[in-house]
């Protein structure tokens, strides 16, 4: 069985975690209400005063 990690995003996950919310969009169909940035998750997600957490 393999084993799972669970940890804190960090500011060098924005591309993946960019990727995974343009994937799951795509899935519900709601590809076009995407319209960040790797770099404003960068900038919104991990600077000084976060406005979300990953």
């Amino acid at each position: 069985m393999s084993t799972v990690n669970i940890r804190l995003g960090r500011i060098d996950d924005a591309e993946t975690i960019h990727a995974a919310l343009l994937r799951m969009s795509a899935h519900i169909g709601a590809h076009q209400q995407i319209t960040s940035t790797a770099d404003d998750l960068r900038r919104y997600g991990f600077g000084e005063k976060p406005a979300f957490s990953a």
